[in-house]
Order: structure tokens, then C-alpha cells, then sequence
């Protein structure tokens, strides 16, 4: 018998006043399965955040929580937020300032005995490694040690179903990269359903185990990471998970000249303007001391060390003489340098053809 999914959303629609937030947005989460939702600001994921964790009320579509229904748009069922079997964590952390962190971390433990709450609570909080914490107050922590408890408070209960709303973003950029460490291995342990709200692409390959990659409130595309980066299905998913090297070109016989050969352009008519998006890590290089006239050189206009890359900037000649600005990223300092003439050539599994977006 297959497992019911730990949440699910259902033709879900919800907006705010003339405003439309979310349009027509469905998938499932199953048990122990971190699926983080990504997109611009603005895009509808922390409304379904919110949704998920009963802080507005769904006005379309079903939402299910280990099988059983949350909620119903239209003023059908709606399980008040305690009842849901959700742990939170906001932005912001919402310690209360005037319990210890053990008590802050005890407080949704109604149902064991004081010694068994605050028991529950060291073990939790030994997880994140903040036990030594537990008698301190939340004005005396760092945003880390801060975040740290707010996790651990949220799955103290044992949820069913995690909610984290943007939790690292508050956070240095290597702190956030040990928390985040940290948390993705506490969460995995604990066995909950994860709804991770992120606006960082590289958050999000990080910690998911699928993505759902949301645009003006509708979902964009859901898969795997390397689905995602490497199958986009737009112009946009493309470019959202990574910097992009943008040529233009019309498809003739299924296919798209570009100045590194043709490109398949798949099912799209003859005639049809498109947009070719190269990531910088598929333009390969190689030293060119003489310009053979049937590879595509490129002189370098700029070397930057980006610690584990380097960022090369490129002039070449395109296609009908036009000039090119390209980027080229490789895993490690190279000895190119302003001035020098490379031949570049191209992965073409991170060459992406779409049709011209519309101004």
C-alpha cells in the first residue's frame, strides 16, 4: 500500500484583495522528504507557506496533512493551526523573550510531565548543539545560537510536517553554510515532511530533495535539483539557478546557428526567434597562440578569482559579425589574463534553447 503524502496541496488558489497570489498550485511532500520552494519575491511561496501552516484561510483548492484534509477553500474544513501536527520557524525566530531557551523550547510539550518537557528539550537542543544554553535567555544568544533554538523548538513536538520560512537568511554567509549543515541532517533524522521557502537558488540545491520553482504565483517546475539545472523547462528556470550567457538566433530545419555550430532546437517551427542561454561553466577554453579560422577564439578582457572558479570575461565575433560579451567560468585560478586569445568551445548539455521571450 503506498504511503499517503505528508502534505499535499490541491489545486490551491488564493489572493489578496485584486491581487492573486497563488493560481492553481498542486504537489505532495512525502515523510522525510525536504522540498524547498523557490522564486522571486512576490511569486506566492510564503503564502503557501502560510497556508500550509493555517495562517490564512485556504480560499481554493484542499489541503491534506498525512492524508487527512487541513483545510477547503470555499468555508469548508479548516483545522485550527495547534491541530495540524506542524512545526514553524519564521524568519524572524519569535523566541519569547522572557523564557529561558529550554523553556522556550518545552513550551509546545503539553501533553508530557514538567520533567519529561524539559528532558525532551536538552535532547532536542543537544541536536544543534545548544544544550549548554538551556538555562540562558534569548537576548543573550547570537542570531546562530538564536536560529539553533527556534529549530529546535519547532521539532521538540515531533511534527509531522516542518515550515521554514526563509530561517538562514538572517544569518553571515559561513555560518549559514554550517547551519544549514546542521540542520539539513537534524531535519532528515527527525523524519518530518520539510516546506523550505527560500529565495536563494543555491539554498535550495543544497538542502532539497526536490525544488518547486514558483513565478507569479503559479509553479514554474518541480523536480530534482539536477532536473532543474540541467533539464530547465523555461528561459527562466534556466537563469534562475544560475548566471547565463544570452544568444539570439531563428530555428531553421529544427535547428539554430549559433558561432559554436547549430544547436537542436527541438520541436519549435522554422522561423521562430529564439534565445540560446549558455551557463559560464559550458563555455570550455583553451590557449590559442594562432587563430584557426574554423574554432571560435575569444580574447580575454578580464580574469577574476573567485575562489573556487575564475570568472573569464570574453570578446568574440558572433554570428553575421555581431560582437559578443560572454562569460566563462572554470573550477580553478587559470593563468589566462587580460589580453590573451583563447579557443572556446561549448558543452552543449548546459546550452538551453527557448523561444524569444516577448518584450
Amino acid at each position: 500500500m503506498t504511503a499517503k503524502p505528508a502534505l499535499s496541496f490541491e489545486h490551491v488558489s488564493h489572493a489578496y484583495e485584486r491581487v492573486r497570489a497563488v493560481e492553481d498550485v498542486s504537489f505532495a511532500i512525502g515523510a522525510g522528504e525536504v522540498l524547498c520552494l523557490v522564486g522571486p519575491s512576490g511569486c506566492g511561496k510564503s503564502t503557501l507557506l502560510r497556508l500550509a501552516a493555517g495562517l490564512e484561510t485556504l480560499q481554493h483548492g484542499h489541503l491534506h496533512i498525512a492524508g487527512e484534509l487541513a483545510a477547503c477553500g470555499g468555508g469548508g474544513a479548516n483545522v485550527p493551526p495547534e491541530l495540524r501536527g506542524i512545526g514553524m520557524v519564521f524568519q524572524d525566530f519569535a523566541l519569547f523573550p522572557h523564557l529561558s531557551v529550554a523553556a522556550n523550547v518545552a513550551f509546545g510539550l503539553h501533553a508530557l510531565a514538567p520533567s519529561a518537557r524539559r528532558a525532551r528539550a536538552l535532547e532536542t537542543l543537544a541536536k544543534f548543539h545548544v544544550d549548554d544554553l538551556a538555562d540562558a535567555y534569548p537576548h543573550m544568544l547570537s542570531g546562530g545560537q538564536q536560529q539553533r533554538v527556534a529549530l529546535a523548538r519547532a521539532l521538540a513536538p515531533k511534527p509531522r510536517v516542518m515550515l521554514l520560512d526563509e530561517p538562514f537568511s538572517g544569518l553571515d554567509s559561513r555560518l549559514k553554510d554550517h547551519i544549514r549543515d546542521e540542520t539539513l541532517h537534524v531535519l532528515k533524522e527527525s523524519g518530518a515532511a520539510t516546506l523550505l521557502v527560500t529565495h536563494d537558488p543555491e539554498e535550495a540545491m543544497f538542502m532539497a530533495d526536490r525544488i518547486a520553482l514558483m513565478r507569479d504565483g503559479h509553479l514554474e517546475q518541480i523536480g530534482r535539483p539536477v532536473e532543474l539545472y540541467f533539464h530547465p523547462a523555461s528561459s527562466f528556470a534556466a537563469s534562475f539557478f544560475s548566471d547565463v550567457n544570452r544568444l539570439t538566433g531563428t530555428v531553421t530545419g529544427g535547428r539554430v546557428t549559433t558561432v559554436f555550430g547549430a544547436l537542436d532546437a527541438g520541436q519549435l517551427p522554422n522561423g521562430t526567434p529564439v534565445e540560446i542561454l549558455i551557463r559560464p561553466e559550458a563555455l570550455h577554453l583553451a590557449w590559442a597562440p594562432d587563430t584557426k579560422p574554423d574554432r571560435p577564439s575569444a580574447r580575454v578582457t578580464a580574469a577574476r578569482l573567485l575562489g573556487r572558479s575564475t570568472l573569464l570575461h570574453l570578446n568574440m565575433e558572433g554570428e553575421e559579425g555581431r560582437a559578443l560579451h560572454l562569460h566563462s567560468r572554470v573550477p580553478k585560478h587559470v593563468a589566462f589574463a587580460e589580453g590573451d586569445t583563447v579557443e572556446v568551445s561549448l558543452d552543449i548539455s548546459q546550452a538551453f534553447v527557448f523561444p524569444a521571450s516577448t518584450p
